[in-house]
């Protein structure tokens, strides 16, 4: 009996002869079709399966995915947060530094910012000023030879003189000159 493998089954189709004419007969062709058509709904019932595997390794991945994404979100946040934390930290650190460098300069410099307010307050007169400068003397013979932050103090002491009109200009430039030609020795 001849064998017809159709889709991976063989199917066997008894072929019988009619005066030299081969022909199947009408049963076993629709045994053949039936057996054909079970095959086919086997490979379909194989491909729904495989694509609703598909379909949950695809979900499978997408939640797998979302959940990774997730993660990272917190991490983000978290590095987020941490480095946030450090920069506040670290501001922090500098503003201590700065208060306490601000405080030793103020502690170095508190005596002599003190006697400059003093000044401003109630600057000396002309005459007071320019004690230690007798006119017509060179500074290198004047009594009392002034230090260089004296004269630079004394210098916008009579600034400030000027600018509140207590003394001329005049006066001003005599003045200068003289605590210029200290700064210069």
């Amino acid at each position: 009996m001849p064998r017809l493998i159709f889709k991976r089954v063989a199917l066997d189709i008894p072929i019988k002869k009619d005066e030299g004419i081969a022909f199947v007969d009408d049963a076993d062709r629709a045994a053949a079709a039936a057996a054909l058509a079970a095959v086919e709904a086997a490979d379909a019932a194989a491909e729904a399966a495989d694509a609703a595997e598909a379909v949950r390794v695809a979900a499978e991945a997408e939640r797998a995915e979302a959940a990774a994404e997730a993660m990272e979100a917190e991490w983000v946040v978290e590095a987020a947060e941490a480095a946030e934390a450090e920069r506040v930290a670290a501001e922090a650190e500098v503003a201590e530094a700065k208060r306490v460098a601000a405080e030793a300069e103020a502690a170095e410099a508190g005596e002599e910012s003190n006697q400059v307010q003093a000044n401003e307050l109630h600057p000396p007169s002309f005459e007071e000023a320019t004690r230690n400068f007798p006119l017509g003397q060179p500074v290198s013979q004047a009594p009392n030879e002034v230090p260089t932050e004296l004269a630079l103090i004394r210098l916008h002491q009579f600034k400030v003189l000027l600018d509140a009109g207590a003394i001329s200009q005049e006066e001003y430039e005599i003045a200068k000159q003289k605590l210029l030609s200290v700064l210069m020795s």
